[in-house]
This record gives structure tokens, C-alpha cells and sequence, in this order.
């Protein structure tokens, strides 16, 4: 066995006070990545910046820069300095994009170019910096490892990186997403919600790539009786330019037709959540991944997808896939999903898909970009 490397990764997307203590994509990259390099025997450690007396006790022997994100910034805008840290490491991974120049090798994940891609897409505000910022911060890293083959390409138009120097490293999904649910628990779920099993699930930010405006119109354009014995449920909090949605899905609310949670903060729940649906339906414009196709997947549900960008590389033919602006075609894909012997088939292929994607398989192909990068 190689000798272990002290590697040093972000810890800034695992603090309980960030996004109201909702784990988003990037806090599950970070979390199973750092435990995963744990199980591999690497010394692995979390950092933080100095700013932060909030911080102070939130994660346990977390490090510290010496000073804030926005001053290490400025310096590696400013200068070709190199920051010294303390205790030392053989390689820095940037896991949350706030990069600089550092004084030992660096690796950065960068899950997407959509902010600078499709900047109609993100959030608006100070696009523009957060652009100028994320574009120059990326290229103080020695190599950058992202999520999938589509993010890959972006990355070399929009960041200007090198392809030599980007590999890509998927996704996983944690171990205990495919252990059984106990009915009865996943049903107590349900009941506190006041929610029947059987219904179309939604999971992700509500924000313009997220297509949910699509989706709702989709919903509307079954069957009465369908709407309402399989309701449109969506989970998660309410991002940007997303009011008129939001109103739209207020409206199927009123009528018995959907059903909106922004407050679900534990994986259980959301597991048990999954565990109710009849589909995953995920018609989302653009994606680096998609993780919650992963975690449909493994629930054990069939799941419709848009026919773009990396959805259909993780999917790999498992799921229904239709054109994100094509209302007749999604509804119609909905119906599709509820055919008993065709949803078998996408049920067990899913499963199946789910039990190749581990973190663990992440983690060693990270480490061997690590060993690349050191070499």
C-alpha cells in the first residue's frame, strides 16, 4: 500500500449555518469524498477560513487560513504569492470554488460552467462578479476534476482550462441510500406530511434551470383523475426568479394537485419521501450531475429526465428521456411511468445503475487524480 498523503479539502459547504442547515450538492461531494478518503487511509483534514469566529466549534479540529476568502483572494489577484498554511499538506482540494494561490499542489472541483454558460440560468445577483471571480479563481489550481463528460467539455470552452488538465471523476450514491425502508417509518412520514404514497416527485432548488414551470404545465395536462390520484409533490427551498412558479404551484396546491416541502433538512425524510413516490420527474435544463437521479435510482422509483446535458450520461438509457420543452411529450412521458411492466424493467435497471455509483469508487478515482497531480 502507497503511503498516505495529508490532504487538505474545503470545509466550508459542511457548516450547519449554511443554506439554513440544507445539505446541497456540493456539502454531499465534500462529506462523502472527505469520509471516503478517511476509509482509504489518507490523512484527510477540513478547512475553514479565519473570518469566521461563527465557525469557531461548528465542525470538529477543522484548520484555518490565516486570514478570510476575500483577502486570499485579493493577494492571488494581486500578486503571484503563494499562501503558507499551517500544518503543512501535500495537496489542497477546492471543493466549493473559492480557490487561490496556495503554497503546495491544488486540485479544484468544479461541477458545472453554468453560471458562466448560461448565466440567465443562476442566480442574479452579482453575476457578474461572482463570474470575473470564479473564472480567474479556477486557474490557480493545477488541475481541476469534475463531475461529467458534458461538464467537462463546458469547462474547457467557458473556464479556458486545458482538457489535459480536467479528469473526470462522477458522482456517487452513499451505501445506505440502497439499504430497505422500513414501511412502517416511511409511512409516519407521509402521514405528518399529509401525503399519499403514489405521486410524481420533484427534488431540487426551484430556480429557472430547474424547469419547473414546464413540469407544473406538464402535470396539467394529464387526466383529472390522474392529477389527482398521482399529485405533483416538490421538495426543496425557493431560490431566485422563481415567483411566478412558485404561484403556479400555490394554485395546484389550492386544488388538491400538488404538494410544495422547503423545509426538509434530513436525509431520512428525504429518503422516505422517495420512498413514497410513484416517479421521479426531473426535467431540468441544465445539470453538471444530477445526484437526485442517483437517489431515485436507488429508492426504486422510474424517472423522466430531460434529453440534455448530463442527465442522459448518468441515466445511461434508464430513464424516460424527453425534450425539456416539450409539455405533450412530458406529459405523455408521465403516463409512460405509470405502465406496470415497463416501470419493473426501469426499477431494477436503476437499482442497478445505483449499486455501480459508489462514493467509494469516487474517492479512489480522486486520489489517483491526487497521485497524478503529485507525480
Amino acid at each position: 500500500m502507497s503511503p498516505s498523503l495529508k490532504i487538505g479539502m474545503s470545509g466550508s459547504t459542511l457548516l450547519p449555518t449554511r443554506n439554513g442547515g440544507r445539505p446541497d450538492g456540493m456539502a454531499v461531494y465534500t462529506r462523502h469524498l472527505f469520509e471516503g478518503l478517511q476509509n482509504l487511509s489518507q490523512e484527510t483534514s477540513l478547512w475553514l477560513y479565519k473570518k469566521d469566529e461563527d465557525y469557531h466549534g461548528q465542525l470538529d479540529d477543522a484548520n484555518y487560513f490565516p486570514h478570510t476568502f476575500g483577502f486570499l483572494s485579493l493577494i492571488s489577484a494581486l500578486s503571484s504569492r503563494k499562501i503558507k498554511i499551517s500544518p503543512s499538506i501535500d495537496i489542497f482540494h477546492t471543493t466549493d470554488y473559492r480557490s487561490f494561490r496556495i503554497d503546495c499542489p491544488s486540485v479544484s472541483t468544479l461541477y458545472d460552467a453554468i453560471p458562466l454558460a448560461h448565466p440567465e440560468m443562476a442566480n442574479p445577483h452579482f453575476r457578474n462578479v461572482k463570474n470575473f471571480i470564479l473564472k480567474r479563481s479556477a486557474k490557480y489550481s493545477d488541475h481541476i476534476i469534475t463531475v461529467s463528460n458534458y461538464a467537462a467539455k463546458e469547462i474547457v470552452e467557458y473556464y479556458e482550462i486545458p482538457s489535459r488538465k480536467i479528469s473526470v471523476v462522477p458522482c456517487g450514491i452513499g451505501s445506505s441510500w440502497l439499504e430497505p425502508l422500513n414501511e412502517i417509518n416511511w409511512n409516519r412520514t407521509l402521514i405528518k406530511r399529509n401525503i399519499r404514497s403514489g405521486y410524481f416527485l420533484f427534488v431540487g432548488i426551484i430556480q429557472p434551470r430547474k424547469n419547473l414551470d414546464t413540469l407544473i404545465k406538464a402535470h396539467d395536462h394529464l387526466h383529472k383523475s390522474l392529477r389527482q390520484k398521482h399529485p405533483l409533490v416538490v421538495v426543496g427551498r425557493k431560490g431566485w426568479s422563481c415567483d411566478d412558479v412558485i404561484e403556479k404551484l400555490k394554485r395546484k396546491i389550492s386544488i388538491n394537485e400538488a404538494h410544495w416541502f422547503n423545509d426538509v433538512n434530513t436525509e431520512i425524510e428525504l429518503k422516505h419521501l422517495y420512498a413514497g413516490a410513484m416517479a421521479f420527474v426531473y426535467p431540468s435544463l441544465h445539470e453538471g450531475f444530477g445526484l437526485p437521479l442517483l437517489e431515485a435510482f436507488a429508492s426504486g422509483l422510474p424517472a423522466m429526465i430531460s434529453s440534455t446535458t448530463s442527465l442522459p450520461e448518468v441515466s445511461q438509457g434508464i430513464a424516460v428521456e424527453v425534450d425539456p420543452f416539450d409539455i405533450d411529450g412530458m406529459s405523455k412521458a408521465m403516463v409512460k411511468l405509470l405502465d406496470p411492466v415497463d416501470r419493473i424493467e426501469r426499477i431494477n435497471a436503476g437499482k442497478k445503475r445505483a449499486r455501480e455509483m459508489s462514493w467509494e469508487n469516487s474517492a479512489k478515482q480522486t486520489l489517483e487524480v491526487y497521485k497524478k497531480v503529485l507525480a
